[in-house]
């Protein structure tokens, strides 16, 4: 039986990580959000300035769009983010979609026909 534990919401003051997170990169995310909201805090800025220091922390913090498990976690990322209103609407709409440009990279293999690539001119008879 899966124990559902409370996480803490975006807008909680001095927010905490209470629930273990199984995701390790968007666990990093999350720390990375923590800390920066806490440090805003500490600094004397008020909730909407503390919480946009988290938010782009969180982002920076995000994993490469490279390689198919980063893209994976890439996406976690993302999704945990708009869960916690920390990634809201167009901007969540335009990371995943990143996210999926990079997939379908990865997933579609080069082209093995020969000849030259299209950028290059035609060879002058």
């Amino acid at each position: 039986m899966n124990d559902i534990v409370p996480t803490p919401a975006v807008s909680t003051p001095n927010p905490t990580l209470t629930a273990p997170e199984p995701n390790s990169a968007v666990a990093w995310c999350r720390h990375a959000y923590v800390q920066a909201y806490n440090a805003s805090k500490s600094q004397g800025s008020n909730e909407y300035a503390a919480e946009r220091a988290g938010a782009d922390a969180y982002r920076k913090a995000m994993p490469p769009l490279c390689g198919a498990e980063n893209i994976r976690n890439f996406i976690a990322c993302v999704a945990r983010a708009m869960l916690t209103g920390t990634i809201e609407g167009a901007d969540a709409t335009r990371l995943l979609y990143a996210a999926q440009v990079a997939q379908a990279a990865i997933d579609r293999p080069a082209s093995g026909k020969p000849g030259r690539p299209k950028s290059q001119p035609p060879p002058e008879n």
